[in-house]
């Protein structure tokens, strides 16, 4: 998260709010949840292309 974050120039607490509203495609790996926790398990990865795909979906055009 925090490659990510610092990409976007946002603190990872953001990057998190982006995955959790649909904003940026991410895929959870890695171990499953366990029954009875309220851990998710597994690492959490934003793809290459979802980062690319939010940059060009949110980046605009500054009149310089």
């Amino acid at each position: 998260m925090k490659e990510v974050a610092a990409v976007l120039n946002v603190h990872t607490a953001t990057v998190y709010r982006l995955i959790e509203s649909g904003d940026i495609k991410a895929v959870r790996s890695g171990r499953p949840r366990q029954q009875g926790t309220r851990a998710r398990g597994g690492a959490i990865r934003i793809p290459e292309e979802a980062l690319k795909e939010h940059l060009a979906k949110s980046s605009y055009v500054v009149n310089e």
